[in-house]
């Protein structure tokens, strides 16, 4: 099982359609609960901001977790072309970037760190995190 990273933000979809991915706490956990029971992913950590919305997953492969997106959301295969994915170095390389504010609109902006970290704690709170993760 490697990282895998399926998301999308303001580079990929306009505000219209990054609403049609955005998830509530709710659904965050429903999600989770979801993917781990149809054992798509061993653990997961889901970020859901107004300017993007990515999974950080430990999981076999990334086509699974797409079509699981797609289908949670309602959205159809057209959609997938606003999505990107990254695995392993590159997923990690991506989280410190945007964790650093230089994946935002406003370059620097400090606010997502804690939106990362909020994420990772709510996942671990749900019991959804690894040592990967």
């Amino acid at each position: 099982m490697s990282l895998t990273l399926i998301g999308t933000n303001y580079k990929y979809a306009d505000l219209k359609t990054r609403e049609k991915f955005a998830f509530s706490k709710k659904d965050i956990l429903s999600a989770l609960g979801a993917l781990m029971e149809k054992e798509l992913i061993k653990g997961g950590v889901l970020l859901s901001t107004c300017q993007r919305m990515e999974i950080y997953a430990q999981a076999p492969s990334p086509a699974p977790l797409k079509d699981f997106l797609l289908d949670f959301k309602g959205l159809s295969s057209h959609a997938e072309n606003f999505l990107y994915i990254r695995e392993n170095e590159e997923a990690v390389f991506h989280l410190f970037f945007v964790s650093a504010g230089l994946d935002s609109q406003m370059i620097g902006e400090n606010e997502i760190l804690h939106q990362v970290k909020e994420a990772y704690l709510f996942a671990k709170g749900f019991e959804a995190t690894t040592p990967l993760l």
